[in-house]
């Protein structure tokens, strides 16, 4: 079932976070739960984030399947979506 999530990564060590709102299958992001993401120079040069996703990087924000489908003939996904950054082959 798709639904709509906001992502959000702290990264103390770069003083900085990684955020973004996407729609994703639920089984896709519960895949991903325990896998690591390298994120590579994504807040700048030497900031080299790579993060074991959890849980709690990931909010629900909705599985209203009208809301998702204008959602995304807007194309109103913005900034970070770990899945572009992941490798299966790695992880």
């Amino acid at each position: 079932m798709l639904k709509l999530y906001r992502f959000n990564l702290h990264c103390y060590h770069c003083m900085g976070s990684l955020k973004g709102v996407f729609v994703r299958d639920e089984a896709d992001v519960a895949n991903l739960i325990g896998k690591q993401v390298y994120f590579g120079e994504i807040l700048g040069k030497h900031s080299d984030i790579s993060a074991v996703m959890e849980k709690e990087h990931f909010q629900e924000l909705t599985s209203d399947s009208d809301f998702i489908a204008k959602f995304e003939q807007y194309d109103l996904k913005t900034g970070v979506n770990p899945f572009r950054y992941f490798d299966d082959e790695e992880g």
